[in-house]
């Protein structure tokens, strides 16, 4: 466990796969495209990322009570109300709420969009990019963020009904 290969791997990496833990301020720094998983916020994504290429994939919220995933919309609303999810607040009045980490496959797929990205050969899907605006509408921030700054696509195809 070396911190000097930690860095050498982010500088010399074609694109890194992180978590919103704070190692992703590394590659960061060497201008390197950002896979970013597990992203617990719907309001809060940072778009300063969006200097470099960068695909997130969301956390899921299931309601055990209503038995279903909650949608963007209704995860914002909870994290206006409760401005973290690890709070109190939201332990409290929330509590049957399960976040849901990304699958596997949510993440390779994710990975292999940013490979097909950065080497050209990606083509979007007709309607894909009204999916990117969708989303973006929920949390306001489409008109301040980067073209470069995305959800993942197919995770916005499999889950465009939490757009509504």
């Amino acid at each position: 466990n070396c911190d000097f290969m930690d860095i050498f791997l982010a500088s010399q990496c074609k694109f890194y796969i992180c978590s919103d833990s704070g190692i992703s301020t590394v590659p960061e720094c060497f201008r390197k495209a950002l896979v970013i998983t597990n992203f617990p916020a719907v309001r809060r994504i940072p778009l300063h990322v969006g200097i470099v290429n960068s695909i997130y994939l969301l956390k899921k919220f299931y309601s055990k009570s209503q038995k279903r995933l909650l949608s963007f919309k209704e995860i914002m609303d909870i994290e206006n109300n409760t401005i973290h999810f690890g709070s109190k607040k939201f332990k409290e009045n929330y509590s049957d709420i399960d976040i849901l980490e990304n699958s596997p496959e949510e993440i390779d797929e994710a990975a292999q969009e940013m490979e097909k990205r950065l080497n050209g050969i990606w083509t979007n899907e007709p309607g894909d990019a009204e999916l990117q605006e969708k989303f973006w509408a929920i949390n306001k921030l489409g008109k301040f963020k980067s073209e470069k700054l995305l959800v993942g696509t197919m995770f916005l195809r499999k889950y465009q009904h939490l757009l509504n």
